[in-house]
């Protein structure tokens, strides 16, 4: 059955018409990407392909010959073409494990977001769109790793463009950092830190987390915060027995949180 949803997707675009003659700047000298990239404070937009990868073939004629597509990377991203079977370590830094993948990476090579298999215009270019919003700012931001207010302002961007393990990495690091310097900023700082990592898919270190701040935190507020997000993510998870142990704390201490979850 997945095959042949795959083999109806690729025929679907493969059938459509090419938007435009004009292509996209490729480059595929990654140092040198990365370089142009640091002189015009740009992102990297880069495709990694292969030759024998069909979806790759698909993608090149409808996604990265669409005009719009072609109009939103030449006015604010460096682009860079990989051929993985040709840069091994490339593909293999950024974990990519299925082709076609689309990173897109700010000019010291951090990982911003990505996108993974056949990825059509529309979709392109919604991410497009969300990686300019904030970028500069980002990128401002990511440029003081030793100010936590800083780091917590670039986890927010990167978990608001798909990346919530590189979101959960800056919140790490900015926990650590309030540990020594400010609490209970460190308190709300490791809140947002669970919530990546259950986003992330590291769903029991982001429990942990939640209920060791809702028996030590010191702010009622992030006690609270803590019980109900424990609730909601043991709900999802189907284990109804820890969300109701949870609930019923929620409901003794924060009655007025527990009403939203009844």
């Amino acid at each position: 059955m997945a095959r042949t949803v795959l083999a109806a997707t690729l025929l679907l675009f493969a059938a459509l018409p090419a938007a435009s003659v004009e292509t996209i700047p490729w480059n595929d000298d990654v140092p040198r990407t990365l370089e142009s990239a640091r002189s015009g404070s740009l992102p990297v937009l880069a495709d990694v392909w292969a030759s024998w990868c069909g979806p790759c073939k698909v993608m090149e004629r409808v996604t990265w010959s669409d005009a719009r597509v072609i109009g939103a990377v030449g006015a604010g991203f460096v682009a860079l073409k990989v051929d993985a079977d040709a840069n091994d370590p490339f593909a293999s830094r950024y974990r990519v494990e299925i082709l076609p993948t689309t990173l897109v990476l700010d000019p010291a090579g951090r990982e911003i977001t990505r996108l993974v298999g056949l990825t059509g215009p529309d979709e392109m270019l919604a991410t497009l769109a969300r990686v300019r919003r904030g970028y500069d700012a980002y990128l401002e931001q990511i440029g003081r790793p030793d100010r936590p207010a800083s780091l917590r302002a670039a986890a927010a961007y990167l978990a608001g463009v798909g990346n919530p393990t590189g979101a959960a990495r800056l919140l790490k690091t900015a926990v650590g950092l309030l540990e020594r310097t400010d609490p209970a900023a460190a308190e709300q700082a490791e809140l947002d830190l669970a919530q990546a990592q259950y986003s992330a898919g590291d769903e029991r270190q982001a429990v942990a987390s939640l209920e060791r701040l809702a028996a030590r935190a010191t702010a009622p507020a992030v006690r609270g915060d803590a019980l109900v997000a424990i609730v909601r993510m043991e709900r999802e998870r189907g284990h109804d027995a820890a969300a109701q142990r949870a609930f019923d704390r929620l409901r003794a201490e924060f009655p007025e949180l527990a009403s939203g979850l009844e």
